[in-house]
């Protein structure tokens, strides 16, 4: 089995979405990976219809070297779609430098999903994580996610104070960090 999905990706054939789609479900970790590498390079007219397989791969698989190899793989896809799956993991890793290089990666993907990952960024305990996010957000032009967080009185003193002095150069947002100041 693994000889023929290698075959399959290697030459591209055009019929290959359901021997891949089958060896992303086998019980050997080797044909799980190969499966996931065969699915993410699939034509962008797929795309969609793999992205729901390698998320269930990524966030379920038991073995942690196939789902870190899944990671690997979609960071590495053609496919927007398809990367935007990994960094959203990679926005909620336990790790600060790999969090950090996914908000700038996500900075340029348009999404609800990235603008709601970023906005829970901003409460995180990093003050690096944090000033990034802001960073970020602004150059999204998202500075209403900011203006929410200042006005929000559940939110710290601390934390409302360090987001408004980030707005001060941000213009039609300049005012509401002003108001706050």
């Amino acid at each position: 089995a693994f000889k023929v999905l290698n075959i399959a990706v290697s030459s591209k054939f055009p019929n290959r979405m359901k021997p891949c789609t089958s060896a992303i479900e086998s019980a050997e970790a080797k044909l799980r990976i190969l499966g996931a590498r065969c699915l993410a390079n699939l034509d962008k007219r797929h795309a969609a219809a793999v992205a729901s397989p390698l998320s269930d791969t990524l966030l379920e698989d038991p073995e942690d070297s196939v789902r870190d190899a899944v990671q690997n793989i979609l960071r590495d896809s053609p496919h927007a779609s398809l990367r935007q799956i990994a960094l959203m993991r990679d926005l909620v890793s336990s790790k600060e430098q790999v969090v950090l290089k996914s908000i700038s990666l996500v900075e340029k993907l348009k999404s609800k999903a990235v603008t709601k990952a970023l906005q829970s960024l901003l409460s995180h305990k990093s003050p690096a994580i944090r000033k990034s996010t802001r960073t970020s957000l602004l150059k999204r032009k998202e500075a209403t996610v900011l203006a929410q967080v200042v006005s929000d009185k559940e939110v710290s003193a601390a934390l409302r104070q360090e987001t408004a002095l980030s707005m001060l150069g941000t213009g039609t947002v300049k005012v509401q960090a002003m108001s706050y100041l």
